[in-house]
């Protein structure tokens, strides 16, 4: 019985990167992560730009997809998503490095993100573990964005990014404690309209959901200030949660274990929806969606002025029981 990792990709950087990664079929999946290390360089002009929220994220991994056995993407996400969902489970952010050049100058870039396929914070630590070695294939897709459009804005200076992308798996070669199953994250981007105050999201059916993440953006940064109430429900009937967008941030603080920033949560625009209250798991306690149709999961929440471009990112981490690569 043994845990390992493997480094399955290294590649430098390029604007606009597209490319497969075969993780391939060896034993337990628990997790795939990335380490970027790069340098911004800015050339020419006299006005310096600014970076934008979250533009190194962006830049880099701009869209993962995971697929099993060829037809069946079971995990879209994203960079910023995943590293702030671990941020806020595991109550530490990761390696997060990103600074403007002040002048035709260079500056360090780096991150580390982790897409987890077992679950945090829970003792069913096993929960949603990637069964690789009885899959024909399983393979990730990364999509990335360019600097100019992505990272920097302003200024009349060109820039340009160099660096290297390490992709490395951790496995587990034992079946301990795996009852079947799989993870399965999916995201959906809602736009927000002052025109439009009550927004429904359909949470697809045939999971067990432990986490909804969302992210708030308003005019190009993270905002708290948009999204009011939220309720999830199963129909129109059974309310599982209800609550506000801050007081679910302030839980996120109480449960784990953030450390305030000015006496407020840290993270700016983003809540973690968390069902399994007790860590073990269990079907009867997580949002159940497993056997519904017509009357499926819903995400419900208001939204109040946004004042440019606004949307919410609504992330669905769950165990698909009946497993990937259908």
């Amino acid at each position: 019985m043994a845990v390992y990792k493997k480094q399955l990709k290294v590649s430098p950087y390029a604007d606009a990167l597209d490319q497969i990664v075969n993780i391939g079929n060896l034993d337990y999946l628990r997790n795939i992560s990335f380490e970027f290390a790069g340098t911004l360089t800015a050339t020419g002009g006299t006005t310096d730009g600014t970076l934008q929220e979250d533009g190194l994220l962006r830049t880099v991994l701009n869209i993962l997809t995971f697929t099993a056995n060829g037809s069946d993407p079971f995990g879209l996400t994203d960079a910023t998503g995943e590293y702030f969902r671990r941020a806020i489970m595991s109550g530490s952010p990761g390696v997060l490095v990103s600074t403007m050049p002040t002048g035709a100058a260079s500056t360090s870039q780096r991150f580390h993100v982790v897409v987890d396929f077992d679950q945090l914070q829970t003792a069913a630590r096993f929960a949603g573990r990637i069964p690789a070695r009885r899959l024909s294939s399983l393979d990730l897709r990364i999509q990335g964005g360019a600097v100019g459009t992505d990272m920097v804005t302003g200024g009349d200076r060109v820039e340009s990014m160099t660096g290297t992308l390490t992709i490395v798996a951790l496995y587990d070669d034992s079946p301990r404690g795996y009852k079947g199953g799989g993870r399965r994250i999916t995201k959906k981007r809602v736009a927000l309209s002052a025109a439009n105050d009550d927004y429904e999201v359909a949470i697809p059916s045939g999971l067990l959901v432990s986490d909804i993440l969302l992210k708030v953006v308003d005019d190009s940064a993270r905002n708290n200030a948009l999204l009011t109430n939220l309720e999830v429900r199963i129909g129109d009937r059974d309310v599982r949660f209800k609550s506000t967008f801050l007081d679910t941030q302030s839980d996120n603080v109480e449960r784990f274990g953030l450390e305030l920033s000015s006496g407020a949560p840290p993270y700016t625009g983003l809540a973690l929806i968390h069902f399994d209250e007790d860590g073990d798991m269990s079907p009867s306690k997580l949002l159940n969606t497993v056997g519904l149709k017509v009357e499926g999961g819903k995400l419900i929440f208001k939204n109040i002025g946004p004042t440019g471009t606004a949307y919410v990112d609504v992330y669905v981490y769950a165990v698909d029981p009946a497993g990937v690569g259908r």
